[in-house]
């Protein structure tokens, strides 16, 4: 777990040299609205099928969960073709009334969202059945494909080319994943994915309000500020994108646990304490390692990159961020229950937060470091709305 997060965090040092100042915050842009859309892509379908599957796993039902797997994988397939088929003809056009630029962009954007889906589909496919070595070697495997391929084109690479070379290794990573997944073509007692449509559109709601709270700074600030300006804060932001990623990766592991274990005996007590033992652990960790990641962080920012603008403020703000984003497993438990409209409504309270503050910050041209104190107290925030709502769920000692 920790090297596929450190090889994320390496990855984001060099494209921020290679890409340059605006190419870096283009690029962190582009990956931050993708965020919005992969899921946006299936309807929530994924979101779904995959809160499920784990528990049909967890009851003894494999037959049923991978007719459920089997027959989501064949409709999101349908789906996501349409849907390029849709956007190459629209790049066609584009090509013809002589906007070449944007039609190539449109084209790359369009392959790169659709090839992450797929790519991510089968990532959480093998996540719920519990195969962490072969997840985590496929993370690894990507993570370490992708600084080979910085390392090689050091000289020469921009933000187009980096795209296309993405897709070049999720496409080959995602074959050889599928090829792997055992009885694919299983589609006996898998029922109808009709009764996924209302809790996908639930969890796809909830999980767009939350991502909003994660990365909505970015997104409000990638329009609201000058690419140099946007680009010093996106760098900066490495630090809780390296954090964040150590979150998700410790996110991916325990969810498929939780729900299997959800699966067995349908109680969420034991799920809650073992999560807040988690949780006390990497917050415990975060804050020792803390100190010796400035040192680190701003060793290479001032000796490396003097492009870019450099705070202290600005850099723990977004370090204590990440430490407090793990504690976002705990709306795992809210997921697992059915819980989703508790669930949106606090995800919807801290976009609001997060929203009003940047938003009244990009107006009076507030500095970095009021964006970064404002990211922090909406990671706080989240992290005692959900605890809190889920404690609720417990049974009465």
């Amino acid at each position: 777990m920790i090297s596929v997060a450190l090889l994320g965090f390496v990855k984001l040092f060099i494209l921020a040299k290679v890409l340059g100042v605006e190419g870096f915050g283009y690029y962190i842009f582009f990956i931050t609205i993708e965020t919005y859309l992969v899921p946006l892509l299936t309807g929530g379908l994924l979101e779904s099928v995959f809160r499920q599957y784990p528990i049909l796993l967890g009851q003894g039902d494999r037959s049923g969960a991978e007719g459920l797997r089997n027959r989501a994988f064949a409709t999101v397939f349908s789906i996501v073709l349409i849907e390029l088929l849709l956007v190459f003809f629209v790049a066609f056009i584009l090509l013809q009334i002589g906007e070449s630029d944007w039609s190539l962009w449109l084209f790359v954007a369009a392959v790169h969202i659709a090839i992450t889906t797929f790519y991510f589909m089968v990532l959480r496919e093998i996540r719920s059945r519990l195969k962490s070595v072969e997840y985590s070697l496929a993370m690894f495997a990507r993570g370490l494909i992708d600084v080979t391929v910085l390392l090689f084109f050091l000289d020469s690479i921009g933000i187009l080319f980096y795209l296309i070379l993405e897709v070049a290794v999720l496409a080959l990573i995602f074959g050889f994943l599928l090829i792997r997944i055992p009885r694919l073509w299983n589609f006996g007692q898998s029922g109808s994915l009709q009764g996924m449509a209302h809790t996908g559109l639930a969890l796809l709601g909830s999980s767009s309000v939350g991502t909003f709270a994660i990365t909505g700074d970015r997104v409000l600030l990638g329009i609201g500020l000058s690419a140099q300006k946007f680009s010093s804060y996106a760098f900066n932001g490495i630090i809780f994108q390296g954090g964040m990623s150590f979150a998700n990766v410790v996110h991916q592991y325990i969810q498929p646990l939780i729900m299997q274990a959800y699966g067995r005996d349908g109680c969420i007590d034991n799920i809650y304490y073992e999560l807040h033992k988690w949780f006390r652990r990497l917050l415990v960790m975060g804050l020792i390692v803390s100190p010796l990641a400035w040192f680190v962080y701003a060793y290479i920012a001032t000796g490396f990159y003097p492009e870019y603008q450099f705070g202290t403020v600005l850099f723990f703000c977004l370090f204590l961020a990440a430490i407090v984003h793990v504690g976002n497993a705990f709306g795992l438990i809210l997921i697992a229950a059915g819980e989703f409209k508790i669930l949106f409504l606090c995800q919807l309270s801290l976009t609001v937060f997060l929203l009003v503050f940047i938003g009244v910050g990009i107006l009076l041209n507030f500095s970095l470091e009021y964006f970064a104190v404002t990211f922090l107290a909406c990671r706080v925030l989240s992290l005692v709305v959900i605890v809190s709502n889920s404690r609720r769920l417990l049974k009465p000692q």
